[in-house]
């Protein structure tokens, strides 16, 4: 560790200097802000220091919000112990004090200690000298600040580390103290459950300011160069930047082998998209809402380790580490015996972080030593310790009744890097793609295609290929043979350029699809459902609204399902935290589908579940009388009443990640036959063929057009092996399955002379 001097800093970068090491390049000694995963876009406001103010210098504002908590559930010390701990206003972050390990004095205290100094050669008894606390009342960037932060709250069971030691010694004392601390805790609600999840906290770095980094050495260009690889900010908050810089070279490992247009069987197929697709979900993974956990106990061996967290304090917190059923396979899991289900179980294989400081002196872990009545936590200084860091994936998931701490010094800051559900569903649908139904293994591995004889009852209840009756315009050439094949095979492609008429299309397919289930179903068969999703929510709420405008008498039951990030959003659940995928955080439910989203229908008057929801709903609004078990019941009851509206719907819209979730379509297993992808341009191979998998459906429709948007891949490498190439443009320009294509040529939306370029320049048939 070494003490930085912050130098100068733009809305991209912090350049330090670092003392002895001068003869480092600027590269050596820059902090990207994109490595310390801030939650908006920095601030500048000016420096009103006389010195800094006398230059025009700015102060830089970052701003974070994080899940951090303490396995000891352990609140930070005040600043301030005999007024307590000063929380921000509502919707404000807690400001941290950015000159912790920095003493201020006045300029003749410092011109008597240089004097005193030079005179009896003792430095250690001339400091006490100018250890003046009182000059911070000087420093404006230290006004109304604390020292810490984390999400823990305060309990009445809950000690703070003061109160752990001095309760015992001075029960008055320690009596007195809380009462002079209750102004302070009336600011935040007492509650048996955290209901927010992610602490929002700020600091400010101004020029000339101390901050603590370690340095490492890492080969660039063949030559051992150092960088930046831990920036110490506090002592509950510390940022690895080794593994924001390369998550996989950290967590994972690089794979060189490119994606093929043809695959031999499955096993060659899992082994090279697998790697491409967990190099991209551990990029995910360090962008998403980590979660710290300090103080916590972790025992190490040779090539593993284990630590210990209580079910009780991952509820409290919605850590959610219980391993993944795979409900997508042929097999009712609910039914097989509990000692016989571990087969379909997978851990959530999420990556760790894991910190520990080591004192130099002793070469053991050190504990930061804290001063209670000190103007700030007297922290180690950078030559006293560093912090020896390692990275690790978990493999297993125990669950034991009750477990002491174990017997070791070692207490650590664990980082969990979670990867996002839709990317943990993905990799399970290719780990088990051998037990796919054959159509899924069948269009991953692009062999042949089985189609629906002559004699099938589906080919014989196609009677029409056209919807005169929602007001739609008539089929163009192009289009009947698109939903002619939609309708005949059990994988098609449309492909559709820009205001060809893909939707129009898309919403006569529903229809023609739900009149041949209902016709089947009146028959004597069972009844089917439709799926039709995309990979966004406003590419699905478009095809929604506009199915809804058409609608006539006998149109299909249509629901629309939203993901829990968004559900959230309308009805939030105490305590649960969702991490949107990167990109979708603005997103809200449609206000014009309201009438059929899922999460609001289930909540109506007359539902089968609608009054023990609002029952729930009314206790949980009471924030001290929340329990774990309330929210758990709560949760399970949504999840029940979901699962059971879905089967009273023809049609569900949903995106692609929802449509994995087997959890949620649990009662439509092996119920869903037709599966309709729009804007599949956009959806990588594996998002696309997890959909499918999950499903289980026996006709597949992809629509989209790959020379619009493409899939957003943040990893390089993954990018240029191939998964930036779609199931659907591997598929069109595979020529010899084009059979199953078709592309619109009729131009709805632009003049001829427009459209006469990009027809010619970007696409085979001119439209």
């Amino acid at each position: 560790m070494v003490y930085g001097f912050v130098k100068s800093f733009t809305d991209q970068d912090i350049t330090f200097v670092l003392p002895g090491l001068r003869f480092l390049s600027d590269e050596s000694s820059t902090l990207s802000l994109t490595h310390l995963n801030v939650c908006c876009q920095p601030d500048f406001k000016r420096d009103m220091e006389k010195e800094n103010f006398a230059a025009n210098r700015d102060i830089l504002v970052l701003n974070w919000e994080r899940r951090i908590y303490s396995s000891l559930k352990w609140r930070p010390l005040p600043s301030k112990p005999e007024k307590g701990y000063q929380w921000a206003d509502d919707n404000e972050p807690q400001r941290l004090d950015p000159h912790q390990r920095m003493h201020v004095n006045h300029l003749d205290k410092w011109l008597k200690f240089v004097r005193t100094a030079c005179k009896e050669g003792n430095l250690v008894k001339c400091a006490k000298q100018i250890n003046d606390k009182d000059c911070f009342r000087y420093v404006s960037t230290t006004f109304f600040t604390e020292f810490d932060v984390n999400s823990e709250l305060e309990k009445d069971e809950t000690k703070t580390r003061d109160d752990s030691k001095n309760r015992k010694k001075h029960p008055a004392k320690s009596e007195k103290k809380l009462t002079e601390n209750d102004e302070s805790m009336k600011k935040r609600e007492i509650c048996p459950i955290i209901t927010k999840q992610a602490c929002k906290f700020s600091m400010t770095f101004s020029h000339g300011q101390v901050v603590a980094l370690q340095l490492s050495a890492n080969v660039q260009k063949g030559i051992l160069t150092p960088y930046l690889q831990t920036l110490d900010m506090t002592q509950n908050v510390k940022f690895c930047i080794e593994h924001m810089r390369d998550p996989v070279l950290c967590l994972e490992k690089y794979s060189v082998e490119k994606t093929k247009s043809v695959y031999e069987n499955v096993t060659e197929y899992k082994g090279i998209w697998l790697p491409l697709v967990q190099m991209e979900s551990v990029m995910g993974a360090v962008q998403m809402d980590t979660i710290l956990i300090n103080e916590t106990h972790v025992m190490f061996g040779e090539r593993d380790g284990h630590f210990y967290l209580g079910s009780e304090f991952c509820e409290e917190r919605n850590i959610d580490l219980k391993n993944t059923g795979i409900r997508f396979l042929d097999v009712d899991i609910d039914s097989i015996p509990f000692e016989d289900r571990r087969m379909y179980y997978v851990p959530k294989s999420h990556y760790l972080c894991i910190r520990c400081p080591i004192s130099k002196k002793k070469m053991e872990f050190a504990d930061e030593k804290q001063d209670i009545s000190s103007k700030s936590w007297k922290l180690w200084r950078p030559d006293e310790y560093y912090i020896w860091s390692t990275h690790a994936k978990i493999s297993m998931l125990v669950n034991q009744r009750k477990t002491d701490l174990p017997r070791t010094k070692l207490k650590c800051c664990v980082e969990i890097l979670a990867k996002s559900p839709i990317d943990m569903r993905i990799e399970n649908c290719l780990q088990f793609l051998h037990m796919a139904t054959p159509l899924s293994i069948s269009i991953a591995t692009k062999s042949y295609i089985q189609q629906f004889d002559e004699d099938h009852p589906r080919r014989k209840a196609i009677t029409k290929l056209e919807v005169p009756e929602i007001g739609l315009p008539l089929n163009n050439p192009k289009q009947k043979e698109a939903i002619s094949k939609a309708l005949r095979k059990q994988f098609s492609l449309i492909h559709g350029p820009p205001g060809t008429g893909k939707t129009n299309t898309a919403i006569k397919l529903i229809y023609l699809f739900d009149n041949i289930n209902k016709e089947l179903e009146r028959k004597g068969g069972d009844k089917k459902h439709i799926v039709f999703c995309g990979p966004s929510n406003k590419s699905v709420d478009v095809v929604a609204v506009r199915l809804l405008e058409n609608k006539v008498e006998n149109s299909p039951k249509v629901a629309r399902l939203y993901g829990g990030s968004l559900a959230n959003s309308d009805c939030p659940i105490p305590g649960k935290c969702y991490s949107p995928r990167k990109g979708s955080s603005g997103d809200k439910p449609d206000k014009k589908l309201k009438s059929v989203a899922i999460h609001q229908i289930i909540r109506e008057p007359g539902k089968p579940y609608s009054t023990e929801i609002a029952e729930f709903e009314r206790q949980t609004k009471d924030k001290s009388k929340l329990k774990v078990d309330l929210v758990k019941d709560y949760t399970k009851l949504l999840l029940k009443a979901t699962q059971e509206e879905l089967t009273h719907y023809d049609v569900i819209f949903c995106t692609t990640a929802m449509a994995t979730n087997t959890s949620v379509f649990k009662l439509l297993k092996n119920q869903i036959f037709q599966l309709i992808i729009d804007e599949c341009g956009m959806c990588t191979e594996p998002e696309c063929l997890a959909t499918i998998v999950s499903t289980r459906a026996q006709q597949v429709v992809l629509i989209g057009d790959h020379m619009q948007l493409k899939p957003i891949i943040q990893c390089q490498q993954a990018q240029r092996l191939g998964l930036e190439e779609s199931m659907f443009e591997s598929y069109y320009k595979d020529q010899i399955k084009g059979k199953n294509s078709v592309q619109l040529t009729t131009q709805y939306r632009m003049h001829e002379s427009i459209c006469r370029f990009p027809s010619k320049q970007f696409y085979i048939t001119n439209w």
